[in-house]
């Protein structure tokens, strides 16, 4: 097991843009000089993370807009402006580009003019990423519903689920699985119906990783676009600190790995029977996919939201420390990093040699995949959220209702909306999973009234 974490000495770029940090012999003692030596006018923020199609590369942000740009050079192409923040990652498939918004809609572009060819309005925000499998796009939506689209925006048929869908979709022949704030993990069939669900101990906004029996990834965050194949084992994470591993066909499970933080937006990738993912706790983890043991961990500086990216052997991944790692798949050892003007939640992608990644300081990256150093940069609009907290703030106020949990005999006279800072009108929940009002009666829950939040139908 390796934990590799060593000493890195500062280089500043003309430019004062980004850092490329190399390996030292001792660790460097003017980081908190150099911190203030170059500071960044923040932009619109990016959350989203990159698509490559066709030579372009489509992304989102904290602007509203969505963007198309010229891989290689950088150059705008159009831009595409929402209702309002997007969050979420596109994808594109057939000359078009989807994406969803926080104005409830889910939008269908032409890749080359960014025109709406059509928009379908959910009832509540889209922060879930699509998912393409044989003509029909899957996503969540906070309305409590997975929908199920064909290409031209006519709906299939959507399934409720307990709570709001902040996290995204895959799926494999016949099934479709996604989790839930209502902390489980559902499988759907390409009909609609319940399969299985499995329950957790937290909420789930990872998106998850299905696996064949051969240990090739079917569909995942990385690869959003399914063909054809038979799942045998699907990973995900949840808020409750644990990666994972079920029987794809009836949702037993193979094994769960145990992080130090909850594992939420960094979504797992399967290279050479190993899975990579990050966790609040601040470290990229490796573990064994058969077992779930741990090979090896490396710590950043921050919590991890981007997903990892493996490409020849080597790990890419942001960090909220404002960092991007470049590891070793094997052994977790660095082999360089590259710190940009903020968070970065954006997860890498590389073709052709160049790794591409958002950044909350309102640029996308393309850099060297050899070396980190900056290829090009885009700057968008200006800011809506000034760090990465921000821009799930009303994600993280509904999750209040499900991260409050006390036992079913304890009186509700005892509970006070003092006792947790939860906001007045939010509500709380015990830990059978059933949701309650938040009051000041004495009645024992079993008596309490149950109330409908905002964003529910």
């Amino acid at each position: 097991m390796y934990d590799q974490n060593e000493g890195y000495k500062q280089t500043i770029p003309t430019d004062g843009s980004y850092v490329i940090e190399e390996k030292t012999a001792e660790p460097a003692k003017e980081d908190k000089k150099i911190e203030e030596m170059w500071k960044i006018p923040v932009g619109g923020s990016i959350g989203s993370s990159p698509f490559l199609y066709e030579g372009m590369v489509y992304f989102a942000g904290c602007d509203k807009y969505m963007y198309a740009l010229d891989a290689k050079s950088g150059k705008l192409s159009w831009r595409f402006l929402t209702g309002d923040v997007i969050t979420a990652s596109p994808i594109a498939v057939n000359g078009t580009v989807f994406i969803g918004s926080k104005d409830f809609h889910m939008y269908a572009l032409d890749s080359e003019t960014g025109k709406v060819k059509w928009k379908f309005r959910t009832g509540g925000e889209i922060h879930s990423t699509p998912f393409f499998s044989q003509g029909i796009i899957y996503f969540g939506s906070y309305d409590h519903y997975l929908y199920a689209l064909k290409e031209d925006g006519t709906l299939l048929w959507k399934f409720k689920v307990g709570e709001v869908i902040n996290g995204s979709a895959s799926g494999s022949d016949g099934t479709v699985y996604i989790g839930s704030y209502d902390r489980y993990f559902y499988a759907v069939t390409s009909e609609g119906s319940l399969k299985w669900k499995f329950f957790t101990g937290g909420f789930i906004d990872s998106h998850p990783l299905v696996a064949d029996r051969n240990g090739n990834t079917l569909s995942s965050f990385r690869k959003r676009i399914f063909s054809s194949g038979h799942g045998d084992i699907v990973y995900f994470g949840s808020f409750d600190n644990y990666l994972y591993a079920l029987d794809a066909s009836y949702g037993h499970a193979k094994w769960k790995f145990k992080a130090g933080g909850p594992v939420a937006w960094s979504s797992p990738f399967l290279w050479k029977e190993k899975i990579y993912f990050g966790s609040f706790d601040m470290y990229v983890y490796c573990v064994d996919a058969a077992s779930g043991g741990m090979i090896w961990k490396y710590k950043t500086g921050g919590q991890i939201d981007s997903a990892p990216f493996v490409h020849d052997g080597i790990l890419y991944i942001g960090s909220n420390d404002c960092h991007l790692y470049a590891l070793d798949a094997d052994n977790g050892s660095l082999i360089w990093k590259v710190r940009c003007g903020g968070e970065i939640v954006s997860a890498p992608v590389v073709e052709n040699n160049a790794l591409y990644f958002g950044c909350w300081d309102g640029n996308l990256y393309a850099l060297s995949v050899k070396d980190g150093k900056l290829l090009w940069k885009f700057k968008i609009g200006e800011p809506t959220f000034n760090k990465v907290s921000e821009v799930y703030q009303e994600a993280q106020e509904r999750s209040k209702q499900i991260l409050i949990f006390w036992r079913p005999e304890t009186r509700a006279g005892k509970i006070t909306e003092k006792s947790f800072n939860v906001p007045v009108g939010f509500r709380v929940e015990y830990a059978t999973g059933t949701s309650y009002t938040l009051g000041s009666s004495d009645m024992p829950y079993s008596m309490q009234r149950k109330k409908k939040m905002p964003w529910e139908p």
